[in-house]
């Protein structure tokens, strides 16, 4: 390669990245969703979520200015195998902004959330667009089992038995 097309090959590369930035920036919706894990409690004042779990997260819910609860984070996860960011990111990202997420989705699923009463578990998941803070509901899941990863620390109980089993232990951990 001569050192002009080299040059030139820079150039293009440079200006192809100048020209990507400045489209997001034009353009903050166009990234895809992304599927974000929120577990924790809610909580009808944002004092209470506060204490509640490692931070705290404003829910608005769409056509209704007037509604707010709070949800006491103790889970936050992103899923997927091309998520750039993972659940703590997101909730960085929305932090500034009151409120933090605006719900939205089935009828009986944010008919769910805005029912819960003060101190109530709750995991759901729904899919957020960063730039709006839209947060679609997918499922809400009240009083759950704990998860994998705030019991045994993401191992599942059953698995590592099998595992014991296979090696020739007999043993229960």
């Amino acid at each position: 390669m001569t050192r002009t097309s080299s040059i030139a090959l820079a150039a293009a590369v440079a200006l192809a990245s100048v020209a990507k930035a400045q489209c997001a920036a034009l353009w903050p919706n166009i990234s895809p969703p992304i599927l974000l894990q929120l577990e924790g409690t809610i909580h009808d004042l944002p004092e209470a979520a506060r204490k509640a779990g490692f931070t705290m997260v404003s829910l608005g819910f769409f056509g209704q200015a007037d509604v707010e609860r709070y949800l006491g984070v103790d889970e936050a996860r992103t899923v997927g195998p091309e998520t750039p960011l993972d659940g703590k990111d997101v909730l960085d990202e929305v932090a500034p902004l009151r409120p933090n997420l605006v719900v939205t989705g089935p009828p009986a699923m944010v008919e769910t959330l805005l029912k819960l009463p003060e101190g109530k578990r709750v995991r759901m998941e729904g899919l957020v667009r960063r730039a709006s803070r839209t947060y679609y509901l997918r499922s809400i899941e009240v009083d759950p089992k704990p998860s994998h990863t705030r019991r045994d620390h993401g191992r599942d109980h059953n698995f590592a038995v099998a595992l014991t089993r296979a090696d020739g232990l007999e043993r229960r951990r």
